[in-house]
């Protein structure tokens, strides 16, 4: 269940985190003096749409994806070792 649970968090989390990762990398890269994340981010959708900003979405949740599913069955074994309890 917990590795279930885990890919899950790694789906939600990629999500949620590729656009932001993509805008970044294209500010950071971008050769305008004035670009911000608002002008990367209306000319990424007026030029390729807004499913681009999920381009990458594969490669960043076979990086977060084992990431979650290590941590959190890990953090659970942990707190049954030491018997702590919810808070």
């Amino acid at each position: 269940l917990h590795v279930v649970t885990s890919l899950l968090t790694g789906v939600v989390a990629t999500t949620v985190a590729a656009p932001f990762d993509l805008l970044k990398s294209r500010v950071m890269a971008s050769e305008h003096a004035g670009d911000n994340l608002c002008s990367v981010l209306l000319r990424l959708c007026r030029r390729e749409g807004v499913l681009a900003l999920f381009n990458g979405w594969a490669p960043t949740y076979l990086r977060l994806g084992p990431h979650a599913v290590l941590t959190f069955p890990l953090f659970e074994a942990s707190r049954k070792i030491l018997g702590l309890e919810y808070v």
